[in-house]
């Protein structure tokens, strides 16, 4: 059976996330404590009973959710799954390009681990807050957010009906008014650490570009579809430097949803934890049918369909 895997990002995370895996699962569990051995950081003790304000943290979520998903991917492989193409939000890309080949899993370890502690560092030093604004088309909350005063913009296009805006606190507060003043059905503040895929994240977006110079990434095996364009990388796209501007640019999503229906990818799993992806989906199209694989009955439900 041909599928695509769809990788979620942060603030997907939960408490005893993955347990099941690595107790169901040799490869899975395997996948664990190489996360551990490789970064020097507990993340099984974290994952399976961290709380969900340890799990919250930038560093801590991020490489989190990549070592969940990958025991996912992993074990989706080895079980007889033919991957046709990848795409992840914001950290999931960095999951679908390891799935893809860019990179080996221990060097995806070691680059998780470094992003998450630079976009941590970078949320701390700049601030910024988020806030998801529902039931309002995107180029009219792009307008509420030019017209308010102060730093705030667009950067997750989440769905047809959600799209989250991002930038100073109080200008983040006015453009959600100027949306329900427009016709938004709500606006939702996000509990995060900083204004992420905005100019504040620069610092960390060249930071990792300057750490991944000297790395050496492979041709990717399938199709990668990017936060930045929603259509997959170029062949001999320049890594190092994709993945510093896309952790300060817009996720658009819905793009990557609906090019990937385009070139035929109608049968997706979302590996790792939440369902985000998988409801955002349907929203998106009905013609992408998106398995949402997060436990170990998930993921044995699916491998006896192959």
């Amino acid at each position: 059976m041909s599928i695509s895997l769809l990788f979620p990002g942060q603030g997907a995370q939960y408490p005893g996330m993955g347990k099941d895996l690595y107790e169901q699962f040799s490869l899975a569990k395997e996948v664990y404590t190489m996360a551990g051995d490789i970064t020097g950081t507990d993340v099984c003790g974290m994952s399976f009973t961290g709380t969900a304000e340890q799990l919250a943290q930038t560093e801590n979520a991020q490489l989190c959710i990549f070592t969940h998903s990958m025991a996912i991917a992993t074990v989706l492989r080895a079980g007889g799954a033919e991957v046709e193409a990848a795409a992840g939000f914001s950290l999931g890309e960095c999951s679908a390009l390891c799935a893809a080949g860019a990179f080996s899993l221990e060097q995806g370890f070691q680059l998780v681990a470094l992003r998450g502690q630079l976009m941590g560092q970078a949320a701390a030093d700049n601030g910024g807050t988020m806030a998801a604004v529902m039931g309002l088309a995107p180029d009219q909350i792009e307008a509420c957010c030019a017209e308010s005063d102060g730093y705030v913009e667009a950067v997750n296009y989440n769905s047809p009906a959600q799209t989250v805006i991002a930038g100073d606190p109080a200008a983040v507060q006015a453009a959600g008014e100027r949306c329900l003043a427009a016709g938004a059905s709500r606006v939702v503040p996000l509990a995060v650490s900083g204004a992420f895929h905005t100019r504040y994240m620069q610092p960390a977006g060249e930071a990792l570009t300057a750490q991944l110079a000297g790395m050496a990434f492979s041709p990717l095996q399938l199709p990668v579809y990017t936060n930045l364009t929603g259509r997959p990388l170029e062949s001999g796209c320049d890594l190092a430097a994709h993945l510093g501007r896309q952790m300060c640019s817009p996720v658009r999503w819905v793009d990557t949803v609906l090019n990937m229906v385009a070139d035929g990818h109608l049968k997706a799993a979302e590996c790792g934890p939440g369902k985000v992806l998988t409801g955002n989906g349907r929203r998106i199209s009905r013609e992408m049918k998106v398995h949402n694989l997060q436990t170990a009955d998930d993921v044995k439900k699916i491998l006896d369909s192959f």
